[in-house]
């Protein structure tokens, strides 16, 4: 699951959607007006990317209503998605669907999904596009600071500053080994994603290494925004020794 936060509007589940898409490397509009074979509608997430010279283009209409989605609403999205030639066409509910609505999505490239839902048949490519490099680019400041070995800058310091710097390199170790495993170069030697949450997936010597807001994230989104902070913390306290030298 890339997060636990639910929309709650309509406008948030498409701002949410798109954000999805975006973060996969997608260009994401909300709310696009587009010009179809037979009129000019708008959708409400309006997403496209080119690989290769190969353009992909989806169109998603987001409905947080608190009554399933009918048939009839299936069918007009799948109109627009058609004359538009659109890859793909994602129906986003809240609520659900009516049992006809699954019928007519049969042999067309529309599918029908709720939040969590679309956000399972994302998250692989959200956690290869997003996660990982932000991971990597925002948590390497902490890694650095904790990697084994005295740092060169932290020899001229009077020796309980040293004492300070050896307890913050305990105190980061574990965000240094998570952050390490989840960047690019982890990846790149065969670690995988860890599942959460992390106090269940984790050995218990590692889990005992981090705050209860990291092991016990239940999302990728929220795993993330705790490991950044933690690390620019953990920053400022490594800074703020350093500044001694000054």
């Amino acid at each position: 699951m890339i997060t636990v936060n639910k929309p709650h509007y309509w406008r948030d589940l498409q701002t949410a959607t798109a954000q999805i898409l975006s973060e996969c490397g997608m260009k994401a509009e909300v709310e696009k007006n587009i010009s179809t074979a037979r009129a000019n509608v708008s959708v409400d997430v309006f997403a496209q990317e080119e690989i290769d010279g190969i353009k992909n283009v989806i169109i998603c209409e987001c409905k947080n209503w608190n009554r399933p989605v009918e048939q009839e609403k299936i069918n007009a999205v799948r109109t627009v998605v058609q004359d538009y030639g659109a890859n793909t066409g994602y129906i986003i509910s809240k609520s659900g669907f009516y049992p006809g609505a699954y019928s007519s999505t049969d042999f067309t490239n529309i599918q029908l999904l709720d939040w969590l839902e679309f956000q399972n048949l994302f998250e692989a490519r959200w956690l290869k596009r997003h996660f990982i490099p932000t991971v990597t680019e925002r948590l390497d400041p902490i890694v650095t600071y904790v990697e084994p070995g005295e740092p060169n800058w932290a020899r001229g310091l009077p020796s309980e500053f040293q004492e300070e710097v050896a307890v913050l390199k305990l105190k980061y170790s574990g965000l240094a080994i998570l952050a390490m495993l989840t960047s690019e170069y982890g990846i790149m030697a065969g670690e995988t994603i860890p599942k959460l949450p992390l106090s269940e997936h984790w050995t218990p010597k590692l889990v005992k290494m981090l705050p209860p807001k990291i092991v016990n994230a239940l999302a990728y989104r929220e795993l993330l925004d705790a490991m950044i902070q933690m690390s620019e913390n953990g920053v400022s306290e490594f800074l703020r020794i350093k500044k001694q030298l000054c």
